[in-house]
């Protein structure tokens, strides 16, 4: 639907050619593409949705705790607390709310920077709400700064990133307000009767946080207790926080004291060799020799052992249709480290972030 609605869309605004050998076959993909909006109005209008239904379709979907876990995000603005609903919640309101249409399309490729459309079509009444924005085709890290894509896959997976809060955004402008707040509302109350405050469940959590830099410490500071006294309301606050962190919403430094010298786990790998040299300048008048060296082979060895692990990482991602590539790329597009000592003991978390973000990025 979404394809026939840009070839409509070049229609009204000339951009199709209408010259030369094809014309006749541009002129009957216009007539079809119109033909097939045209229709899937008629159809929306002729089959009104039932609104209690739709609602009701809202809440059930809303009272799964998957969904429900990854249903809100919170951030802090003007010293306030905000919590909304997620990309994940705002795509299942869509689809339940029924006779709509949304999505994003690439308007315009300069080759250095995209022009990008995001949109949601209410068909049953023909209230749409758009965005146009610009994603240059580069991504930015700490460690190799601004980079240029060049790969198809990986500009696709960058416009893929930077519009679906769009298209949230698009579809939380057409869906009724009050029916967002209900579907939030159902969501914290699944989650409040299915809290499960275990060792495990605590472990968990401290695992995804540490994806972004985020210590135990840290996250104790903020609850103000040892996390084996942390209530209820005090988890569901924190999953909030990193699902905000996950959609990009907020940054760790919003939440967290002290997070802009442990950011990431990747920065405090970066600094920890440059201490190590630091130290070893001051200390190179009293050591050996022989001590050298021996810091020699022990450096080398864990070079080897660092090369050694990734080598274990690519062998179990091979059973599960998962390649390094695919790893790294969600790192990056998640401002995680790519730790593959790390990632070996939590292969299975590894594993279900990469499958997510390979399925979001267009189901491909």
């Amino acid at each position: 639907m979404s394809n026939e609605i840009q070839k409509v869309q070049n229609v009204m605004t000339g951009t199709v050619a209408q010259n030369g050998n094809n014309s006749v076959m541009a002129s009957s993909a216009n007539a079809k593409a119109i033909a097939t909006v045209q229709a899937a109005l008629v159809v929306a209008q002729a089959n009104p949705r039932d609104t209690a239904k739709a609602v009701d379709r809202i809440l059930n979907d809303c009272m799964r705790k998957g969904l429900a876990e990854t249903a809100t995000y919170q951030y802090a603005r003007g010293g306030t607390n905000i919590t909304g609903p997620s990309i994940r919640l705002a795509e299942c309101m869509a689809m339940n709310w029924g006779n709509m249409d949304y999505g994003f399309k690439e308007i315009e490729n300069t080759g250095n920077e995209s022009v990008v459309e995001a949109f949601a079509w209410d068909l049953e009444t023909n209230t749409k709400r758009t965005a146009v924005f610009t994603v240059p085709h580069a991504r930015f890290t700490k460690r190799n700064g601004l980079t240029m894509l060049k790969d198809p896959r990986d500009i696709y997976e960058m416009i893929a990133n930077q519009s679906a809060r769009r298209v949230r955004a698009c579809i939380l402008a057409v869906i009724p307000g009050d029916v967002a707040e209900m579907a939030v509302n159902q969501c914290q109350n699944t989650l409040a009767a299915n809290v499960n405050l275990t060792n495990e469940s605590i472990t968990l959590m401290l695992d995804k946080f540490s994806d972004y830099g985020v210590t135990r410490e840290q996250i104790e500071e903020r609850i103000q207790r040892k996390l084996d006294a942390i209530t209820p309301a005090q988890f569901l606050s924190l999953r909030n926080i990193f699902n905000s962190l996950k959609d990009g919403m907020s940054k760790p430094k919003d939440w967290f004291d002290n997070t802009e010298t442990s950011t990431t786990q990747e920065k405090s790998l970066l600094e920890k060799p440059a201490q190590d040299k630091k130290t070893e300048k001051k200390s190179t008048k009293k050591q050996s020799k022989a001590e050298k060296a021996m810091k020699d082979a022990e450096v080398e060895h864990q070079v080897t052992e660092t090369s050694n692990d990734e080598e274990e990482l690519e062998t179990a991602l091979k059973s599960k249709n998962i390649t390094l590539e695919n790893v790294k790329a969600m790192c990056e597009a998640s401002n995680m480290p790519y730790d593959p000592s790390k990632m070996l003991k939590n292969i299975e978390i590894v594993t279900q972030k990469t499958t997510e973000f390979l399925v979001l990025q267009g189901g491909e």
